[in-house]
C-alpha cells in the first residue's frame, strides 16, 4: 500500500504533535447514542451496530473510549461537560466526540424529544475559551443524523430508514465537523447493517489510519459513499457527507495499536459480523 506523500516537505510545525507510543492512549472518545425516544415506540434500529464499530475503531486508534446512550437533554450537555472537564486532567493529544440520532437543519434530538443545537450546545463547549487543555490540539466531531427532509435521488443496496500564554481566538479552532450528509438532506441508517456513513468511515480508518493523513482519510471516506446507493421506501437515493475545518490548520497521523496479521484480520472479522 501506498504511503501518504505531502505536497511539500512537511517541518514540526505542520504536524499536529501525537504521542508515538502504540502502548498509551493518545487520545479520548465520547460516543453518543440515542435509540429510544419518549412517545416513540420505534428505536433507531441498527444504530447499536454502529456503536460497536466506532468503539472499535477508535481503541484501534489508541483512544480511550466512553458511550453513553438514550441520554435526556441537561444529562447529555453534563455529560459532555464532565468529558471535558477529562481532558483537562489527562492532557491527551486529540479528542473525539461521536453523536447519532434523529435529527434536523443544525440541532439533533435528545431521549425527551427535546432539541440539541449542535453549535450551542455541543461545539460551543469546546471553544478554546471553554476547554483550554486542547488549545492547538486536533477535535473530532462526527454526527450521524439527518439534517433535513430531502432526499438525494441518484450498487450495493441496502434497505434503509432515515435517521498557552500566547493569545489565541476564544472560538472553537483544530477542530474537525463531519456530518453524514449535507444540510436540508437525510441520513440513511439501515436496521441490520447500520449507518453508511458510520460504517464506511470505521472501515477507511481501520484500513488506512496506520499510514493516511486525516485530510486524506475523510476525502476517501467521501469518495466512497458516493458511490454509495440506499433504497427508502422503494425508491433509490444517494447522499454526500460534509466536512467542515475550523483552524485545522495542520496534517494528522494516527498511531494505531500494532497488530500482527492475525490479531488484524481478527477484528476485521469481527466488524464485519457485528
Amino acid at each position: 500500500t501506498g504511503k501518504y506523500v505531502p505536497a511539500k516537505k512537511e517541518t514540526e510545525d505542520d504536524v499536529y504533535k501525537i504521542g508515538q507510543s502504540t502502548d498509551q492512549k493518545i487520545g479520548s472518545a465520547l460516543i453518543i447514542n440515542m435509540n429510544e425516544f419518549v412517545g416513540i415506540k420505534k428505536k433507531r434500529k441498527g444504530s447499536r451496530k454502529d456503536i460497536q464499530s466506532l468503539k472499535s475503531t477508535f481503541e484501534f486508534l489508541n483512544f480511550d473510549v466512553k458511550v453513553r446512550e438514550d441520554l435526556k437533554k441537561n444529562d447529555m450537555i453534563k455529560v459532555i461537560m464532565d468529558f471535558c472537564e477529562e481532558l483537562d486532567q489527562t492532557k491527551v493529544d486529540v479528542s473525539a466526540l461521536c453523536i447519532m440520532s434523529h435529527g434536523d437543519k443544525d440541532h439533533f434530538q435528545s431521549t425527551d424529544n427535546k432539541s440539541v443545537s449542535i453549535e450551542n450546545d455541543i461545539l460551543e463547549r469546546f471553544t478554546n475559551n471553554n476547554c483550554q487543555s486542547m488549545i492547538g490540539k486536533p477535535k473530532l466531531f462526527v454526527f450521524q443524523c439527518c439534517r433535513g427532509n430531502r432526499k438525494d435521488e441518484g450498487t450495493k443496496m441496502i434497505e434503509m430508514v432515515t435517521d498557552g500564554m500566547q493569545r489565541v481566538s476564544a472560538g472553537l479552532g483544530d477542530a474537525l465537523v463531519a456530518y453524514a450528509t449535507a444540510p436540508g438532506y437525510v441520513a440513511a441508517r439501515s436496521p441490520t447493517e447500520g449507518s453508511p456513513y458510520i460504517q464506511t468511515l470505521c472501515k477507511v480508518l481501520n484500513e488506512f489510519g496506520d499510514e493516511k493523513e486525516i485530510h486524506e482519510i475523510f476525502n476517501k471516506i467521501s469518495r466512497e459513499i458516493k458511490e454509495v446507493e440506499v433504497k427508502i421506501n422503494k425508491k433509490i437515493f444517494k447522499f454526500v457527507p460534509m466536512v467542515e475545518y475550523r483552524g485545522f490548520e495542520r496534517n494528522l497521523y494516527f498511531h494505531p495499536r500494532k497488530l500482527g496479521k492475525r490479531n488484524k484480520k481478527e477484528i476485521e472479522k469481527k466488524q464485519t459480523s457485528l
